[in-house]
């Protein structure tokens, strides 16, 4: 759910753009500098500044795409020349101070395309920057903790020493016996179990695993490892917890609110700034205010009457048996900004566009079911021929995970429940058949009433089927796993030249302008229906009518593929992520 944090502060003065949550198209620095051309006051060094720490223009808000934050237009000083890194630190405290973690400023993969700062030495400036030094970095380890114990022994077992550490970017900082980067400026602690470990590039390791686009672990270690650091050892969200003090909850300091005229108080801006008007909520209420709150309701001091901060919808009839989403689903006079940013995600649940997140939900997940309606294996009392298929079905239900949590699944909590996490359908994998596929057949399948009237559901003749971004390639909110294996739908059609066959058995040369070898080139097969279907996203051209053609006629067939399907993962591979974060702009401003 956008925005919705379980701990916050009692800074009022915060506030968090909960539509932004699932704003992918400002992961690129350009675009976010070119947000801010409407705003020509500001010299464009501080509109670069914004750009470069994260913030990007949007709805007369200045604000980050990844958590929210906002910075007020009033507070900044035109004739100001701020230093390098006034905004990235500003951006720090204020997530800080409301007690959320921002994906950008933890340099987590995916979060930010470095197209005006394309390297190390060239406008990324560091955030901590009198720690540039390595002497300067080296000389505040005098105190750290692990220096004290056994200094001797220690540096003859352990890769983890003051030297290496200062190397890698880090100075000592606390708390406890946290580090910090000098660049990146964010916070390493619990080095207790990395100290025992034999990995000679432990502290390398650690840095780009956790902050995979830090510029300078970039620089040091080369994008190709800290790429791959990320995905062979993935951070998981305890561990993340555990380790980085942004990533830990907050405890909510709560100012009371006295009970005034409805007119007199102030509509919250947040889900954060809702919770802070429940102070006086009745404890015997049929409804938790937590609840109300992450609903999109903020308190008013009187009765149980509680109003929506979106859409102004009063509701004060609570009864036992009602819910609060449920309830301002019902009887939203109109459709509410609130509501339509939670159903952008059915399960109400921001991290569930995160890949890595869904694939920690399926880990340890067994498919037995799948393999023993797949064939009929013979019984066996050979010990390592068992031992040996138990390898190989523990390897399988791996693969199996990741390609569901690639094509969009979770499991919920608990339960043998797999779901996916954009349109709410559930899947039971089925054996030889691609994830995909499966998928793209059970949204077909789910058919939902047109019309309702009071309590009776009646169905008029047209219907409308579930609708899936994930399916159709156009989930710019999805957040993947980077330089992972690709699961097709049409796994039959990976070899370029099976695509061509699919046209040669038609004897065709040419189709729709293009050049069969550009067809396939750009991942498309001629299907039964005589469609041009991607192998990866297993979605058809739509251009078979000409004025379709005639329309598009100044794009290739690439571009073709980018513009109708852009998160598909074949033409992102073939067209660069830049490219297709500039398609996905472009379709959001049309």
């Amino acid at each position: 759910m956008p925005g919705l944090v379980e701990t916050m502060t009692s800074n009022n003065s915060q506030t968090i753009d909960n539509d932004s949550q699932f704003n992918q198209f400002y992961l690129s620095e350009l675009s976010r500098f070119k947000s801010f051309a409407s705003l020509p006051i500001f010299p464009s060094l501080t509109r670069h500044q914004l750009a470069i720490a994260g913030f990007h223009y949007r709805n007369e808000k200045i604000c980050c795409p990844s958590c929210g934050v906002s910075i007020n237009i009033e507070d900044l000083d035109v004739n100001k020349e701020y230093e390098s890194n006034y905004f990235r630190k500003l951006h720090r405290k204020k997530v800080s101070q409301v007690g959320i973690r921002c994906s950008f400023l933890l340099e987590e993969t995916g979060q930010n395309i470095n197209d005006l700062s394309p390297s190390l030495t060239n406008d990324r400036p560091p955030e901590e920057p009198e720690y540039a030094n390595y002497e300067k970095r080296l000389e505040t380890f005098s105190s750290w903790p692990h220096r004290n114990k056994d200094e001797t022994e220690t540096s003859k077992t352990s890769y983890v020493t003051p030297e290496i550490m200062a190397k890698f970017g880090f100075f000592y900082s606390g708390p406890n016996d946290g580090v910090t980067c000098f660049t990146c400026g964010n916070i390493l602690t619990d080095w207790t179990e990395a100290i025992k470990s034999k990995n000679e590039k432990i502290v390398q390791l650690e840095h780009a695993r956790f902050f995979p686009n830090c510029p300078f672990i970039v620089h040091l270690a080369g994008p190709k490892y800290t790429a791959s650091a990320g995905f062979f050892h993935v951070v998981s969200m305890k561990e993340r917890t555990q380790r980085n003090p942004m990533s830990q909850p907050v405890t909510p300091i709560l100012c009371p609110l006295a009970v005034r005229p409805l007119q007199e108080i102030s509509i919250p801006k947040s889900v954060e700034e809702c919770i802070l008007t429940y102070n006086d909520w009745p404890s015997n209420a049929p409804v938790q205010a937590k609840a109300l709150a992450q609903a999109g309701f903020y308190y008013v001091g009187k009765d149980l009457e509680v109003h929506c901060y979106k859409c102004g919808l009063t509701v004060g009839d609570w009864r036992s048996g009602m819910t609060a989403i449920g309830t301002h689903r019902r009887r939203m006079p109109y459709d509410c900004e609130f509501i339509r940013a939670i159903d952008s995600t059915r399960v109400g649940n921001i991290q569930s566009v995160n890949e890595k997140w869904r694939l920690e939900t399926l880990a340890g997940y067994s498919f037995d079911f799948v393999r023993s309606s797949s064939s009929s294996r013979p019984t066996t009392t050979n010990f390592d021929e068992q031992e040996n298929r138990q390898t190989r079905d523990s390897e399988a239900d791996k693969l199996l995970c990741r390609e569901l949590a690639a094509c969009g699944f979770y499991r919920i909590k608990n339960k043998k429940i797999i779901r996916c996490a954009f349109c709410g359908v559930t899947i039971e994998p089925k054996p030889n058949q691609s994830i995909m596929s499966q998928h793209r057949a059970n949204v077909k399948q789910i058919v939902l009433p047109s019309e309702q009237h009071d309590h009776l559901q009646v169905q008029s003749q047209y219907h409308s089927s579930v609708d899936c971004i994930m399916v159709r390639c156009q989930c710019a909110a999805n957040i993947p796993i980077e330089h992972r294996a690709m699961f097709p739908e049409y796994p039959k059609y990976r070899s370029i030249f099976d695509r061509l066959k699919t046209f040669q058995e038609k004897k065709l040369e040419t189709l729709y302008g293009f050049s069969i070898r550009e067809i396939a080139d750009a991942g498309f097969f001629l299907d039964a229906e005589k469609h041009l279907r991607c192998f990866q996203c297993g979605n058809s051209l739509p251009i078979n009518a000409k004025k379709k053609r005639e329309k598009y006629s100044e794009y290739n067939i690439q571009q073709l593929h980018a513009h109708f399907y852009p998160t598909c993962e074949y033409i992102k591979e073939l067209l660069g992520s830049k490219y297709i974060a500039q398609v996905l702009h472009d379709l959001y401003r049309s």
